[in-house]
């Protein structure tokens, strides 16, 4: 399968598309068939998958988690299913609530569970080897494996400790680097940056996260370096009303839209997935960023209520739809034009 990586074509579409005098409720949109065709589908060899996964390249294919089950799903690049690992329990791979997974380049698989405070190793084919117990103060809601360290979105339950992303030696479980620290806005508004990042990617060597409720995009060196911040800036979502949060408060009922997530691609450019408040009948948008942080998109992306799992080395989206009656769970995998 051959796959159109240039986005020139792409560009000129959505740069014909002019966006003025927009508010919440109106504004323009490009529709995602517009500029994007399905090429391949990949269907799951499971039953089902609960609401909470996280999607996870590996040496053998893919990892699904699916924290609903408390598993770990290894599949094959068709979409077999090789291995599940850990389950529910408190026993050595075993898990309470999985909060985060990544995978090196030897297939090792890092697990951590959060009500435990314990980082789990298994092996390439899922075969447990060995734990580390972290310190109970600390919550790694999301990591990637990079350069022989694990980097994982972290928060902590006092305010000693106002690092929030840690680089942890996966050889011993020790911290070796912390940075990023609480922002202003979210000092103001009482609540800890750890309670509105939602995930940690590696985008062309450099580490980025999320912010929704500044509505802003950080790029980091591997060593903890901040290189750039990119601030949103779509028609669909806006700055939030500090006055409006009470403590603690589902970001949901603050913002008409939240940046749910920072999907890396090639080296070319990366995604912004947007989750609209369930209620809201207009669906869920993508905006399109290049390695500087410039918007190629004019106007919104509008996916429907499609859910973004992972945007590949290609630049291919990858979809999750949810098992039905007579159909498995399946990945919908669309290129760009």
């Amino acid at each position: 399968m051959k796959i159109n990586q240039k986005l020139v074509p792409f560009v000129l579409l959505l740069l014909i598309v002019s966006c003025s005098g927009l508010d919440d409720d109106s504004y323009e949109t490009v529709q995602f068939d517009q500029i994007a065709e399905q090429v391949n589908t990949i269907r799951l060899e499971v039953d089902a998958l609960g609401a909470t996964i996280r999607y996870r390249e590996h040496l053998n294919g893919f990892l699904i988690l699916d924290g609903s089950a408390n598993k770990i799903y290894l599949f094959s690049d068709s979409g077999t299913l090789l291995h599940e690992v850990g389950g529910p329990g408190q026993g050595p791979g075993e898990f309470t609530s999985i909060t985060s997974i990544t995978s090196d380049e030897e297939g090792r698989i890092f697990a951590y569970d959060g009500p435990m405070w314990r980082l789990s190793i298994f092996d390439h084919s899922g075969n447990y080897t060995r734990s580390f117990q972290m310190n109970e103060a600390f919550r790694m809601h999301d990591m990637v494996y990079a350069n022989g360290l694990l980097y994982t979105f972290s928060g902590f339950t006092h305010d000693e400790l106002p690092f929030h992303i840690s680089a942890i030696n996966p050889e011993n479980g020790m911290i070796v680097n912390q940075f990023m620290e609480t922002s202003d806005i979210v000092k103001e508004l009482g609540i800890p940056i750890s309670g509105a990042l939602q995930h940690i990617n590696l985008f062309d060597d450099k580490i980025i996260v999320t912010h929704p409720l500044e509505l802003s995009t950080y790029f980091f060196d591997l060593e903890g370096s901040l290189l750039t911040i990119h601030q949103g800036n779509s028609s669909i979502y806006k700055e939030p009303d500090p006055d409006s949060y009470t403590i603690p408060a589902p970001l949901y009922t603050a913002l008409p839209a939240l940046i749910a997530s920072s999907r890396p691609a090639q080296a070319k450019y990366f995604i912004e997935f947007m989750e609209l408040n369930p209620e809201d009948s207009r669906g869920n948008f993508l905006e399109i960023f290049d390695k500087d942080g410039n918007k190629l998109s004019a106007d919104p992306i509008s996916i429907g209520f499609k859910e973004l799992m992972h945007v590949n080395q290609y630049g291919d989206l990858l979809f999750l739809e949810r098992a039905t009656e007579d159909q498995e769970p399946r990945i919908n995998i669309y290129s760009i034009n």
